[in-house]
């Protein structure tokens, strides 16, 4: 209704992808539920917006979300780098501030104040490994093949070991140059190895060097690599 009969743009893809990944990366809900969001939305997927943070919400890095930017790299991966929907960044967020200061009228919530004039610690003290995490992660946005390319969700083809379908996500992204696998660890660090099945070879039209890839992921974290 807002996109077709009222025309926004963009819509913030809360209750959807956001809400997700929080109970994912938090509440240990299984990760299937990310594939289930973007097959709900459909054709509304381009128009909505991903987000980590934004002024309504809690700080990824708070006591109330993850409580470090690091266990909220995964999610990271997903939200920056699934599909062609724009991701927006929250002042302070690639910097690791965790809004933990106790303000007037908003309190000791995990969010930066729209309220009260107050600091935002990260802005004078940047965590530098963070600062470069999301910079790194964000140019590999800004490339063709995840700005405009296609993506095939690789959760359904996982039948091995190796693949915990709830605690691990992976996808390809890819345009007529250049293929990325993606693989996003919600759980503890291990060596997951991902299957590339022949569908995504044809949808995609790209065959790569090999059919499996076995990486090893830190926890709550994630790994790109080119394949082709």
């Amino acid at each position: 209704m807002y996109v077709e009969e009222v025309g926004f743009d963009f819509l913030y893809d809360k209750c959807g992808l956001y809400d997700t990944l929080r109970a994912v990366t938090c509440s240990g809900a299984s990760a299937k539920g990310i594939s289930w969001n973007w097959q709900f939305l459909g054709d509304l997927q381009p128009h909505m917006l991903n987000f980590l943070e934004n002024h309504d919400e809690q700080r990824v890095a708070s006591d109330f979300f993850c409580g470090s930017a690091q266990a909220g790299y995964a999610a990271l991966a997903v939200s920056a780098l699934l599909n062609t929907a724009p991701f927006m960044l929250y002042f302070g967020q690639e910097m690791g501030e965790r809004g933990m200061q106790q303000e007037g009228f908003s309190g000791l919530d995990g969010r930066t104040s729209i309220f009260d004039w107050c600091k935002v610690p990260a802005l004078e003290s940047p965590d530098k490994a963070v600062l470069k995490r999301y910079k790194d992660a964000l140019a590999l946005a800004r490339t063709a093949a995840f700005s405009e390319g296609k993506t095939f969700d690789l959760c359904y083809c996982q039948n091995t070991g190796e693949f915990n379908p709830d605690r691990h996500f992976a996808f390809l992204r890819s345009d007529s140059k250049h293929t990325f696998l993606v693989v996003s660890n919600f759980g503890d660090t291990a060596d997951i190895t991902v299957r590339i099945p022949a569908e995504a070879q044809e949808y995609l039209g790209v065959k790569p060097a090999c059919t499996a890839y076995t990486l090893n992921v830190r926890e709550k974290d994630f790994q790109v690599i080119e394949i082709r």
